[in-house]
């Protein structure tokens, strides 16, 4: 058991049924065993499918906390708003783990990646070792491997390989000095779908938070939506976040340096 701090698990869900329901149960399972003190924070951000019925439905459990966008808003400003529930209602030794909803990330590296970010680090980031590539489009494939090499080119991070995945442990402590120091550009490309989670990765590394990683298993047969990323608007995203963190008299790089 972990004591003396709450665990936040965030959930942005957009149209993940009956996923999420899979996923809630396997969640409760490992948080009830494995940690004292517990709290699921879900945005359903309009969805049309099983899941707002459902989430309102386990909305009513005292460790879940439901934020309702009353249409799809997309995936930035569903976690902007968990981000920002959790950094004002908890506590600076806790820990924040963000997830996807689709029950793609499991459960069961809950233990070893808070355990990590304890031990080591501010961020510990769940890194991919195995993905079952024939489940993914040729799109997709080309997508993750451009990405991949455009992100270390131009935003290296120490220690890290993984930058687009989700799954992650946060020291709250980092994340309520990141809305210090950001505001509300924490997550400032919000029109440009999944960028958000690779632009808070940099932020972070410009406050200087310390990363680690801990291998994880993708286990993309348990998603049952299609996917909600449009490859073209992610990849403009990436593009325009260079001048985002470089731009010479306005970029963060340059401002943060100052502070």
């Amino acid at each position: 058991m972990n004591e003396n701090k709450t665990i936040w698990i965030a959930l942005p869900v957009y149209n993940e049924w009956p996923a999420i329901k899979n996923l809630i149960e396997n969640l409760q399972d490992v948080l009830q065993s494995e940690f004292d003190d517990y709290m699921i924070v879900i945005c359903d951000d309009g969805s049309t499918d099983g899941s707002k019925d459902f989430i309102n439905q386990i909305g009513k459990d005292e460790n879940i906390h439901v934020i309702q966008h009353l249409f799809n808003r997309g995936l930035a400003d569903a976690i902007r708003d968990i981000f920002e529930y959790v950094a004002e209602n908890g506590n600076t030794g806790d820990v924040l783990v963000r997830m996807d909803g689709d029950a793609t990330h499991n459960p069961i590296y809950l233990k070893e990646l808070i355990n990590e970010k304890s031990e080591n680090c501010d961020v510990a980031v769940a890194s991919r070792i195995k993905t079952n590539d024939r489940q993914l489009s040729i799109v997709r494939r080309v997508y993750s491997l451009l990405a991949r090499y455009f992100v270390r080119l131009f935003f290296p991070v120490p220690k890290i390989s993984e930058y687009t995945g989700g799954f992650r442990a946060y020291s709250l402590e980092i994340i309520q000095k990141a809305f210090k120091v950001y505001g509300g550009s924490f997550i400032q490309l919000g029109s440009f779908g999944f960028v958000c989670t690779f632009e808070k990765l940099i932020k972070l590394s410009l406050i200087n938070a310390k990363f680690s990683e801990v291998p994880f298993e993708l286990e993309y047969e348990n998603k049952t939506a299609e996917s909600k990323m449009v490859p073209w608007i992610t990849i403009l995203g990436y593009i325009l976040l260079i001048p985002v963190i470089y731009w010479p008299k306005t970029g963060w790089k340059k401002r943060i340096s100052k502070l």
